[in-house]
């Protein structure tokens, strides 16, 4: 009831009961064509022309103001009415003016600036409504200012690479058929003779079989054997080094071409090997593909290998989805129609006001009521699902890449169940802070259901009083309580009266509509004239039981169905990619075998004539006792006339050779077994090498230390490297696959991750930084398309995103791929949390207040996060199994409340409800180990809380939860930042190192085994000009067995290496 009885009226009856109620107000309203009579309690839009009323109630005046109306609630006077009488070409201001000014005897209401009538350029007509101008925000115009310069300065790209397609020039034509002609020629030599022998060894054999003699038939193995005779006198007589001008014997030549066949035919092999081993990176574009060439290629060469960027970056889901929500029958049926309501109006407003407070326990006197609610609640629930679809469909999905078809569809499926699931949310929320404002503002109901009005006497100014209305056999009081009820009188099954409309009608069922016989009851208990009146609900017609109350029903917004049609060619349409690259790491195929070979043998051919002949004369010469102790005289070419053909055969001096040339098998000295047997194991050794470096590389970059014992732990002076602006997080892995570890920090100022390529002795090369997004804030490594180098995940918590940076296992990433998270993303880890073998993203919601995942598809995409609520503002978050299911489980920490949250998963990527931990103390960072050698994880927490300073271990039970915190003080006066775990001196204990920021130092706590730590040892980070260590990693950088620390210095933007030199 509205305080100025604009709504209801209050009446109080004569003796002998002095009874108080109220009264509907009434106004008098037009249609334009009639006059009516319009009640608050049945349209809250009546309204009625707002007037200056003079005299006594026997002679009343009424000035009307234009545009001025009265209506049921203050706030629809104020919405209903316009702004005509304030513009300067009307006059009703000065009536109401001087008006008060008589009235009050007030000399000026001040200065007054009328609006403009004339004033072009507005949007609204003067007759415009407040509500209509209310719901534009009283915006004329949006002024919009777009300066691609100051958006090209914050961007400050790093680097821009390009792309040009073009033909090889003619100096890599001239120099590539070089190359190949060198190799053809080379080959052809040694090739065509053979050619040519076999071919006429054919003809013979053809011209053969027309002889009239049989020939005698050799056997096969005869065969074999003759074949290997020639095959042996060929080699016996070749000579590739026949030189008239050189005082070289006919078999130190001779021994050169075989140690030269032998190792041309040993690097052709090693050739062959690793160019059959070697992946070439090829990629070919395709411009405006069509969606059918689209499907086409990722069916011949993989979703992965498929790359299309989108024309548009933002795509409006309502391009591509409809939407569509069906009600339950009630709100569509006759029984909230207006022909229905204005009889149960009639029928309410029929009752004698004065046993309004008995009224409340019937049938006939809460029914209109009980119905209002449920057309309003019905109204509200349509209205809130379709402004929530309209805001939905508005969104879009952001991506620079079109997905897949099933890619699509899992992120389209993710996001159409979060918008359903979480669509009550924010609807109940308000409906709740309705009835709770109801009971907690002690609001009375004009129905007298939870106070009735009552007085003791009737005078002039007199007081009403209110009671408390009763319900229930346990008499219930609506002054404490807003949900007492009791079935009504007479009795309707499930029909229920109460303190309020709302309350009675939410704990109420409808079952009663459903049966034709309690309807047709319905009907006589309420003498209802309507012809449709007594016709029942359908139950086939709905998913919910005819027992549900209400309030169930109002959980699911009165939806029974929300179909959705998501068509993946509108998507393509929308995105309209401008070109597709297929990318394909394959394999060396037979011609690009051939063609390196033939390319590198021309070359291959003159380095080892060069170097073979060489080597073999001057063995020689260095070993005169080989020659003498050899029984074969030497045959000189010192005779120009006895100088063998060019066929490089030595037909003319052959025969006369002696025994050690006249068998295959000839005894061989030993420094040629040497050579031989050496150059032998090179060859084993490049076999065995080339396929382990290649299944090193192409493997996950893994990397096991074993870190040596030692008693006395020292550490190296801090050597630092420039990073990108404020370095906060950093990690460490093998970037570049070669076996040595590298760093990757995130810069919080400079929106950018900074690479530090190890180079194996404890040093780093200069920073390549990769742009991500603003104010990044952690940072996760694993390969999430399973391609073998690794990949970055960075959380931006000013973007309220998640930035994906793909390797190319160089050290260096591709560009950003943007996700969308929660409000202010804190923390992300990278696992496999639904057991699938790809990795999957957790993130920390800070202002959203949960912890989100995003499942990895393994192609580098990620589905939408579905979230899980914590409590308020987490801040990191670890991954592991904490109660030894297999699963892997969450534990979530704030650094701004005292609590912990455990999440234990089940396996498929989804998690339990919250359990909550209070803690006695905030919680900086967080990190797992088993530190007591139980076999269970224990978690490791800090507190930078100046007054409090800690570092503590949580001990786990195994079944998700811990024991009480184990405090460690740290014997210094600066609170710990972040924490690591590794063993520092080797002793097989896990120990803790910890950054101070304010000392710049960090501190190792080593481990005793059982759970509890030393003081720790303090190390400085400072490297000659300060130093802020924030962030913090443990690696073997230099290769020696022991974990050295790397810290991030935020404020001198440098990364500081500390080199284990425990001894």
């Amino acid at each position: 009831m509205s305080g100025t009885a604009s709504n209801f009226g209050a009446a109080v009856t004569g003796l002998p009961n002095y009874q108080a109620s109220f009264f509907i107000t009434n106004y008098t309203a037009s249609d334009g064509s009639s006059s009516y009579t319009c009640y608050c309690a049945i349209d809250a839009t009546c309204k009625t022309q707002w007037g200056l009323y003079t005299g006594s109630s026997g002679n009343i005046s009424v000035d009307y103001v234009p545009g001025f109306y009265f209506a049921c609630q203050l706030v629809d006077s104020l919405l209903q009415s316009t702004l005509e009488c304030f513009y300067d070409n009307q006059d009703c201001l000065d009536v109401i003016i001087n008006f008060y000014n008589n009235l009050y005897n007030v000399s000026a209401f001040g200065n007054f600036t009328l609006l403009n009538s004339s004033l072009i350029g507005s949007r609204f007509a003067i007759n415009t409504t407040i509500e209509s101008l209310f719901s534009q925000m009283f915006i004329e115009s949006w002024a919009e200012s777009v300066n691609y310069s100051s958006y090209f300065t914050q961007c400050q790209p790093a680097s821009c690479s390009y792309t040009i397609s073009q033909r090889n020039n003619l100096v890599e034509t001239i120099t590539r058929i070089i190359g190949l002609i060198g190799g053809l020629s080379v080959s052809l030599r040694i090739l065509v003779p053979f050619l040519v022998i076999a071919y006429v060894a054919i003809i013979r054999r053809l011209w053969s079989h027309h002889q009239e003699a049989v020939p005698e038939l050799t056997p096969s193995r005869a065969r074999f054997v003759t074949v290997g005779i020639k095959i042996r006198d060929w080699l016996k007589k070749v000579n590739v080094f026949d030189d008239t001008n050189r005082a070289v014997s006919i078999e130190q030549q001779c021994l050169a071409t075989r140690v030269y066949i032998l190792l041309l035919i040993i690097s052709l092999i090693i050739l062959v090997i690793y160019t059959s081993l070697t992946y070439y990176l090829n990629t070919f574009t395709i411009t405006n593909p069509s969606l059918q060439q689209y499907q086409q290629l990722q069916q011949r060469y993989g979703l992965a290998a498929v790359s299309c960027s989108c024309s548009r970056s933002s795509i409006p889901y309502s391009t591509f989805i409809e939407l569509e929500c069906d009600f339950h029958p009630v709100c569509k049926s006759h029984f909230i129609s207006d022909s229905y309501m204005q009889e149960l109006f009639e029928l309410y407003n029929d009752l004698d006001t004065t046993y309004a407070s008995s009224n409340a326990y019937t049938l006939q006197g809460t029914i209109f009521t009980h119905f209002q609610t449920l057309l309003v609640l019905c109204n509200l629930a349509k209205d809130f699902v379709s402004d929530a679809q309209q805001q939905y469909l508005a969104s879009s999905v952001v991506a620079t890449g079109i997905s897949d078809v099933d890619l699509f569809e899992t992120e389209t499926n993710s996001s159409l169940v979060n918008f359903r699931t979480t669509l009550p949310n924010l609807f109940l929320n308000s409906l709740q802070l309705i009835r709770g404002l109801i009971q907690g503002n002690g609001l009375v109901s004009a129905y007298s259901t939870n106070w009735y009005p009552f007085t003791y006497n009737i005078v002039k100014f007199g007081t009403i009083y209110f009671k408390p209305q009763y319900y229930g056999s346990d008499g219930c009081n609506c002054a404490t309580s807003a949900t007492c009820t009791q079935p009504s009188t007479p009795f309707i099954q499930g029909y229920l009266v109460g303190c309020t409309p709302l309350e009675s009608l939410l704990q109420s069922t409808i079952e009663c509509l459903y049966e034709q016989s309690c309807v047709d009851l319905l009907g006589i208990y309420l003498n209802m004239s309507l012809p449709n009146s007594t016709i029942p609900l359908y139950k086939n017609e709905t998913r919910f039981s005819a027992t549900d109350t209400i309030d169930s029903i109002v959980q699911q917004m009165f939806v029974e169905t929300c179909s959705s049609n998501v068509s993946y060619n509108q998507y393509f349409e929308q995105c309209k990619p401008d070109s597709c690259s297929v990318t394909l790491f394959e394999s060396g195929s037979f011609i690009i075998i051939v063609t390196t070979i033939l390319g590198l043998y021309g070359g291959l051919t003159t380095c080892l004539k060069l170097i073979v002949p060489f080597l073999v004369f001057s063995t020689y010469k260095l070993i005169p006792a080989a020659s003498s102790n050899n029984n074969t005289p030497s045959i000189v070419n010192t005779d120009h006339e006895e100088h063998l053909p060019s066929t490089t055969v030595a037909s003319g001096s052959v025969s006369a050779a002696p025994a050690p040339l006249t068998r295959f098998f000839t005894p061989i000295p030993r420094y040629i077994k040497v050579l031989f047997g050496l150059t032998l194991f090179i060859l084993v050794v490049i076999v065995i090498a080339i396929p382990s470096i290649y299944l090193t590389r192409h493997g996950q970059n893994q990397t096991a230390i074993t870190v040596k014992q030692c008693t006395n732990l020292t550490f190296t002076t801090a050597v630092s490297y420039v990073v990108g602006a404020y370095p906060i997080m950093v990690a460490v892995n093998d970037f570049n696959g070669d076996g040595i570890l590298d760093l990757v920090d995130i810069d919080n100022d400079g929106n950018t991750v900074s690479i530090l390529l190890g180079i194996g002795n404890g040093g780093f090369r200069s920073y390549t930084s990769f742009p991500v997004g603003n104010n990044p804030s952690s940072i996760a490594v694993g390969d999430f398309n399973s391609d073998g180098p690794l990949d970055l995940a960075v959380t931006n918590s000013a973007d309220n995103t998640m930035s994906i940076l793909l390797g190319t296992g160089s050290g260096n990433f591709r560009s950003q791929i943007i996700y969308s998270t929660g409000l202010f993303p804190q923390w992300v880890v990278a696992k496999d949390v639904n057991g699938d073998g790809r990795l999957d993203l957790v993130i920390v919601n800070g202002y959203s207040s949960n912890a989100g995942v995003m499942l990895g598809i393994g192609n580098g995409d990620f589905t939408s996060q579905i979230t899980y609520p914590t409590f308020a503002n987490p801040s990191r978050v670890v991954v592991d199994d904490f109660d030894g299911d297999g699963c892997l489980d969450l534990v979530v920490i704030s650094d701004t409340w005292p609590l912990m949250s455990v999440l234990l998963g089940i396996g498929n990527g989804d998690f339990r409800s919250q359990t909550i931990f209070s803690t006695d103390l905030t919680w900086f960072s967080i990190a797992t180990g088993d530190f007591n050698g139980d076999g269970r994880l224990d978690v490791v927490v800090t507190c930078n809380v100046s007054s409090t300073p800690s570092v503590g271990i949580l001990p786990g039970t195994g079944n998700g939860s811990f024991g009480l915190q184990t405090k460690f003080l740290t014997g210094v006066t600066d609170a710990p930042y972040m924490v690591a775990v590794g063993n520092f001196n080797g002793d097989a204990q896990l120990d803790l190192v910890v950054t101070f920021y304010d000392l710049a130092s960090v501190g190792v706590f080593l481990g005793t085994g059982n759970g509890s730590f030393g003081l720790p040892i303090m190390f400085s980070t400072d490297s000659g000009s300060g130093s802020t260590p924030y962030g913090i990693t443990v690696g073997d950088f230099n290769n020696d067995g022991r974990l050295d620390i790397a810290v991030t210095d935020a404020a001198h933007e440098t990364m500081n290496i500390l080199l284990n030199s425990c001894t």
